[in-house]
């Protein structure tokens, strides 16, 4: 398993819905999903360390992007980030995927049953209330 130091520093860091992505100095990018760090992949071959900056402050200036369009997401991704641990994060955001219309006893039910003990009913209801509004928000723009 590689280790994250021994990959250079560290230029940005970004944390998706399910996993967290490191951009390093020396081209690579590492991915955490609960597991531990792996690589996720490297700059170009051929591709110099300028080309590497100007491509990850396009990336990062996609993010802040979407971030600033998309209020509601980034409101239930910081929510999710405090209640679900990034090795269950995967499997979380699958299962409050299926459950119909913010059904909060059923997301509770079925977290219960994979991580007994793990997701109190309050932190089901916050899940669920802030999924529905990025719901909302998906509908209104039409974003995936």
């Amino acid at each position: 398993m590689p280790v994250l130091s021994k990959q250079g520093e560290e230029m940005w860091r970004v944390e998706l819905m399910t996993q967290t992505l490191s951009y390093r100095t020396n081209g690579v990018v590492m991915r955490n999903r609960g597991a531990g760090w792996k690589i996720a992949g490297r700059k170009d071959l051929g591709e110099t360390d300028d080309q590497w900056r100007e491509r990850l402050e396009k990336i990062r200036h996609g993010h802040a992007h979407w971030a600033n369009k998309r209020p509601w997401r980034e409101a239930f991704k910081v929510k999710f980030h405090r209640i679900v641990k990034l090795k269950s994060r995967g499997m979380v955001w699958a299962v409050i995927n299926g459950i119909p219309e913010r059904d909060c006893d059923a997301l509770f039910g079925e977290l219960d049953d994979y991580i007994p003990g793990e997701f109190s009913q309050e932190d089901c209801r916050v899940l669920m209330d802030a999924y529905g509004m990025l719901v909302l928000e998906r509908k209104k723009g039409g974003v995936k």
